[in-house]
C-alpha cells in the first residue's frame, strides 16, 4: 500500500454523527449535517461518501480526549455518535504576513 506523499492530512480523530447507506442516505446525511451546523455552529463538519456509506463527521481533533469532549456535547442530539480514528486536516497556522 503506497501512502500519498502530498496528502496534507494527519492521523487524528473525528466524531461520527451519521453513517448510512441505501435509499435516501445522501439526503439523510445532508439533513443531519445541516441540523448539526444549526445546533453547533462553532464546529466544522464533513460529509463524505465511503462506499457504500454516506458519513457525517465532526471536527479535526489531534487527540482522542479532544474528540471525547465534543462527543459528550453532541451525544444528547446525536445519541449514536462515536469517536473514530481518522485522517484529519492540519489546522491552519496563523503565520504573520
Amino acid at each position: 500500500k503506497k501512502e500519498a506523499k502530498n496528502d496534507p492530512r494527519i492521523k487524528g480523530y473525528t466524531v461520527l454523527i451519521f453513517s448510512g447507506s441505501g435509499a435516501n442516505s445522501k439526503l439523510n446525511a445532508h439533513n443531519r449535517k445541516n441540523e448539526f451546523q444549526k445546533l453547533f455552529p462553532d464546529y466544522l463538519s464533513h460529509l463524505t461518501w465511503k462506499s457504500p456509506n454516506y458519513e457525517v463527521r465532526v471536527g479535526d481533533f489531534r487527540t482522542k480526549i479532544e474528540a471525547e469532549k465534543v462527543l459528550q456535547e453532541v451525544k444528547g442530539e446525536f445519541p449514536s455518535a462515536i469517536v473514530r480514528a481518522d485522517l484529519i486536516e492540519l489546522p491552519e497556522l496563523n503565520v504573520p504576513k
